[in-house]
């Protein structure tokens, strides 16, 4: 199995590599990071020395870094990937009416436009291999609105409504 999965050097995503690798999954994944992703590149290499692992820096509420990102899987798996997990996020609490501007602008290029991109780009390749799983990581605030939920919650329910709408468009490919 050939694996892409975003916002991956810890947290949730990190243990969804661990569990996918267990089952001899070839991974690529990107984090913000760079010492987080290297040192677990590493790890995971020297833990699992006949799969490969490839760790990206990537920012993906940037789209340069995203373009990269492709390019980066595109020479890895070339059109052979199995499975998307689309994990990267971000949290930040507060009000609509009183955090800072642009608040619902970072949560939705991070959490909303990264998995539509990074679908956008594996989905025909998944398409063409008859094959394929996208996860999209969403959150109780996807479904239920909370105090202090803020732009957070616009931006899960939005990830939600993708994931709905890429699950109907993708069921009769």
């Amino acid at each position: 199995m050939n694996t892409v999965i975003t916002g991956a050097s810890r947290g949730i995503g990190r243990a969804i590599i661990e569990a996918l690798a267990e089952k001899k999954s070839d991974v690529l994944f990107c984090s913000k990071n760079p010492a987080n992703v290297k040192a677990f590149e590493t790890e995971l290499k020297a833990k699992y020395p006949t799969q490969r692992f490839l760790g990206v820096v990537c920012d993906v509420s940037n789209t340069e870094d995203l373009d990269r990102f492709f390019g980066e899987i595109d020479a890895f798996f070339g059109n052979e990937v199995d499975i998307l997990v689309n994990n990267a996020g971000v949290f930040v609490s507060g009000e609509l009416c009183s955090e800072p501007q642009d608040t619902l602008k970072t949560l939705i290029d991070t959490n909303v436009l990264s998995a539509y991109h990074t679908s956008r780009h594996i989905a025909p390749k998944m398409i063409a291999q008859q094959k394929g799983y996208i996860f999209n990581i969403c959150s109780i605030a996807s479904i239920v609105a909370y105090p202090n939920g803020g732009s957070y919650s616009v931006s899960k329910f939005a990830l939600l409504g993708f994931n709905n709408v890429l699950r109907e468009e993708l069921k009769t490919k």
